[in-house]
């Protein structure tokens, strides 16, 4: 998550030549190859239908990002604003360093620390590494025994405790570690707990998490119905506990609204009232339709006026694609920003078989008709090498949104991928509001 925070001169001076020569949601010019930066994935990397990244945002502009590798290799890397990789990060002056003990081929997450170090969830592991690159020996790297366990999310609450959200065996799990990055057996069952979720056909699936202020935990998922998968968001209490005071049960269940068969939270974000943003998607049998956006209550309920929304962006069957990670983001004026992965629409032709989507909309739940085309806009990756790789294949792992710009940050891959090769792919995007937070 990233905090707000007064900024550094040179990152202000050069938010401000950004905003000075690219519109609201243009590539930023500033950032790598014409708004974007590859790195090339160790070979056999494409195979992975799975989110296996993450990125987090330092005050100063720097950021640093996370990705798993089949080779059973995770790379954590950091960069400038721009984009720029930060030789001082690891050794090889490549700007990231390589896990492989403790490391495996699975979801990986990270939080950035103050220092320009991070935690990071490794696949298997909980580790810290240093602002160096360095992993710290005196932190976690126990691996957990919760075999085939998919991170959707990682958080560090009030507290200074680490909580760690996800799917195992087809139940929602969460797991919490102490400040030193063990187990926290004050939390649920030894550090676990297992949220039940009553399936009807024992399918369920994680996808989000946020912390409220009082360290109470929301998560967001779907669980298997006989038509369709129903939207489910649940509360716990600090303890781990279902919390009564969400919806009386600590649990949201909904069925998709008519004409659809089925509707699933994708992201979350805290309203600064207590409320509850969910992002997610609706499908109508076997065709995805619309993304969704809906505001619960504090208590559970669906916020009056915003309700539940579905948007079927430029009426082109558009829903978040399954191989990715959405993400949510309650900006500092309150609208929202939603990132998605969609397949080719619009502005885009056919040749670009998926792409980067930003949403924006209103504080009410409408779109934000000042905002692209309409209230979204759509990011391809250009051929890195030049030789004239066609088709990107783009995954959204994770967002990260500063005063005047938000970094989208995945994979990619393209249609003639029998050389495998494969990328770890970003994208950086121009926002309005300016000095949003009050700084000149």
């Amino acid at each position: 998550m990233l905090r707000w925070g007064p900024p550094t001169l040179g990152f202000a001076l050069a938010v401000a030549a950004q905003a000075a020569c690219a519109a609201d949601g243009d590539p930023d010019p500033f950032f790598g190859d014409g708004g974007q930066v590859t790195i090339e994935r160790p070979p056999g990397a494409a195979t992975s239908s799975a989110p296996l990244g993450d990125v987090g945002a330092l005050v100063d502009g720097r950021f640093l990002w996370i990705m798993a590798n089949e080779d059973d290799s995770v790379w954590v890397g950091r960069a400038a604003h721009d984009g720029v990789a930060d030789a001082a990060f690891g050794d090889d002056a490549s700007g990231h360093v390589t896990l492989t003990e403790c490391a495996t081929f699975s979801a990986t997450r990270l939080i950035v620390e103050s220092d320009g170090g991070a935690i990071v969830w490794s696949g298997a592991c909980l580790l810290r590494l240093d602002a160096d690159g360095d992993v710290a020996a005196d932190f976690g790297g126990e691996p957990l025994s919760q075999p085939g366990f998919l991170a959707a999310a990682f958080a560090r609450d009030h507290a200074g405790r680490f909580l760690l959200a996800g799917t195992a065996a087809q139940q929602w799990r969460v797991f919490r570690f102490t400040s030193d990055g063990t187990l926290d057996p004050e939390f649920g069952n030894q550090g676990i707990a297992t949220v039940t979720v009553p399936a009807s056909n024992g399918l369920r699936g994680l996808n989000a998490m946020a912390i409220r202020a009082d360290d109470r935990i929301v998560l967001g998922g779907w669980r298997g119905n006989t038509h369709g998968p129903n939207l489910v968001v649940a509360q716990l209490d600090v303890a781990g506990n279902p919390d009564p005071g969400w919806n009386g049960s600590g649990l949201v269940d909904l069925e998709a609204p008519s004409g659809q068969s089925g509707i699933v939270a994708t992201a979350l974000a805290m309203g600064g009232d207590g409320s509850v943003f969910v992002g997610g998607n609706s499908n109508s049998g076997s065709v995805g339709c619309c993304l969704l956006l809906a505001k619960f209550a504090s208590d559970g309920a669906l916020a009056p006026a915003f309700g539940m929304r579905l948007f079927d962006l430029d009426n082109s069957s558009l829903g978040s694609f399954f191989e990715a990670r959405d993400a949510l983001h309650v900006l500092p004026d309150g609208r929202l920003l939603f990132g998605v992965t969609a397949f080719p629409i619009g502005e885009h032709p056919e040749e670009h078989r998926t792409q980067f989507i930003l949403i924006r909309a209103n504080f009410d739940g409408t779109l934000d008709a000042r905002f692209g085309n309409g209230g979204w806009r759509g990011y391809t990756i250009s051929d890195p090498t030049g030789t004239g790789q066609r088709g990107d294949y783009d995954q959204l792992h994770a967002l990260a949104v500063d005063e005047s710009s938000a970094l989208m940050f995945g994979r990619t891959f393209f249609e003639d991928n029998s050389n495998g090769r494969d990328y770890v792919s970003m994208v950086r995007a121009v926002l309005d509001g300016l000095f949003a937070n009050g700084f000149d």
